[in-house]
């Protein structure tokens, strides 16, 4: 079993990994494993800690389920079963609001710690729970932005689409942000300049922008400096070209710091937002293995590796990426005692997103 997604506390103290129908978490502070909690169903696809730092929040795929764990026991909050497979989630600043979208192209917004099950559509119940935001394509990622004492959601798709629109009134669509030619599968507000927005996908570069205003600001062209780790698997099929292609599985941020996983690539490019309206290359740090995921947290970057020591501790600086040998050997000695899942989960597999003509 490999692990295959990856968080942390705030203060970097704790480290969440998902493997198959586990959520382990590990206390490097104290050199102890915390708990570990097992999904009923499937397998969780997707880990993200609150904005509070308060609670995990976590997605089973095939069990439909969205739950809400205390960070700090890995008990349960609330557990809320949705009506379509969920994609990808958020919350607000206050941990007030958390919004999930489904792989139909629905967006939800929910109550942190309720814990009456979602309704959907076709429910036997009279207080049917809409949508608050609708695409006409899977929904990738979303992000709960706010401007001048107000909410939205930011939300992206499979059509290249970036779509910020009011929250909860998510009829309202306030603007596009056009500029991706390939799938959007990750986006994410900036730490500190809340009006900035990152994203990336299938194209080749990480694109940067005002999403209060819709303006493009900056693109950082990811060919030139991760070709050497491109390989193989990253061979487009013969009616697509002769380029290999580029898909970003994993995006960190920290402060002005962006850091960006080329999917199937054993490397994490730094890149760094200056003056606010630009992105600049800090370094690329490499490893003897693929990177599966990362997370960043107090000035500490944890690398997921597809490894027998599958997690790396790294200190995030402005000249680049450097590791921590003691904080790696800590979470390999707690990694090496935690139960292993059963459940057996797909990898590498985000450039699937990606439309091809001939099919």
């Amino acid at each position: 079993m490999v692990y295959h997604e990856i968080e942390a506390s705030k203060d970097a103290s704790k480290v969440y990994l998902a493997e198959g129908e586990y959520i382990h978490c590990v206390d490097i502070s104290t050199e102890k494993v915390v708990a570990s909690y097992k999904a009923e169903n499937s397998y969780f696809h997707r880990l993200r800690l609150s904005r509070s730092g308060k609670y995990l929040l976590a997605l089973e795929n095939a069990g439909k389920e969205v739950h809400v764990i205390d960070a700090e026991t890995m008990e349960t909050v609330s557990k809320r079963v949705m009506g379509k497979r969920p994609s990808s989630l958020d919350s607000a600043s206050d941990d007030s609001a958390l919004i999930v979208s489904d792989k139909f192209g629905d967006v939800y917004g929910l109550d942190m710690t309720s814990t009456e099950e979602l309704l959907v559509e076709n429910s036997p119940n009279e207080h049917k729970v809409g949508p608050v935001v609708g695409h006409v394509s899977m929904v990738t990622d979303v992000a709960l932005g706010e401007h001048e004492g107000r909410r939205y959601v930011i939300s992206a798709d499979r059509d290249e689409h970036i779509r910020v629109s009011r929250y909860p009134q998510g009829f309202v669509v306030e603007r596009w942000l056009f500029g991706h030619k390939e799938f959007v599968s990750r986006i994410s507000t900036v730490p500190g300049l809340p009006e900035l927005l990152v994203s990336a996908g299938g194209d080749d570069f990480v694109a940067l922008w005002n999403w209060t205003t819709g303006e493009a600001l900056a693109k950082y062209d990811l060919r030139g400096i991760i070709s050497e780790y491109l390989t193989e698997e990253h061979k487009p099929l013969k009616a697509q070209g002769n380029l290999p292609e580029i898909t970003v599985s994993s995006l960190a941020l920290y402060g002005d710091f962006v850091l960006v996983v080329v999917e199937s690539t054993k490397a994490i490019v730094q890149l760094r937002v200056v003056d606010g309206n630009a992105l600049d290359l800090v370094s690329v740090k490499s490893f003897d293995s693929i990177v599966v995921d990362l997370c960043a947290a107090a000035d500490k970057v944890y690398a997921l590796l597809d490894d027998s020591e599958p997690v790396r501790a790294l200190e995030i600086t402005d000249t680049g990426l450097s590791e921590v040998p003691e904080a790696s050997a800590k979470l390999a000695t707690l990694v090496a005692s935690l139960p292993h899942g059963s459940t057996e989960v797909p990898l590498f597999h985000v450039k699937q997103l990606r439309k091809r003509g001939e099919f």
